[in-house]
């Protein structure tokens, strides 16, 4: 039998203290949602990753996040580290999507530590905004 697990568990072992962080959700926003479709617009994805922390002791989260595009965009970085130090609930990071010359709709996704997230952007012919 085969089960798919959705979440990522990393144990730290700190002196007689052992922490246990489990990432809960991976979330993407764009800023803006809308951007001409003129080959070098550009969109700014923000990456978070929301962290609950089980037992006592000390855990931290780190994972790579790794970004595809749907559509008419390009996203740079292709992947992202994120770290979510202990005491913290959540960790970010950031990537560029740049528009092609063709309008569209854009899903920028990320995928890693068992967690996946995505958003869309827009893109429009000139004139259209």
């Amino acid at each position: 039998m085969r089960i798919a697990l959705r979440t990522l568990f990393v144990t730290l072992s700190i002196g007689a203290f052992t922490g246990l962080a489990h990432a809960d959700s991976l979330t993407l926003t764009a800023n803006p949602t809308q951007i001409p479709a003129d080959g070098k617009s550009t969109s700014a994805i923000t990456i978070t990753a929301n962290i609950s922390v089980i037992s006592v002791g000390t855990a931290t989260w780190k994972n790579n996040i790794f970004l595809s595009v749907s559509g008419p965009g390009t996203v740079s970085p292709s992947f992202v580290r994120i770290t979510i130090p202990t005491g913290s609930s959540s960790g970010s990071a950031s990537a560029t999507l740049t528009s092609t010359r063709r309008a569209g709709t854009v899903t920028v996704t990320g995928n890693g530590g068992g967690l996946t997230g995505s958003v869309q952007v827009t893109t429009n012919p000139k004139g259209h905004q």
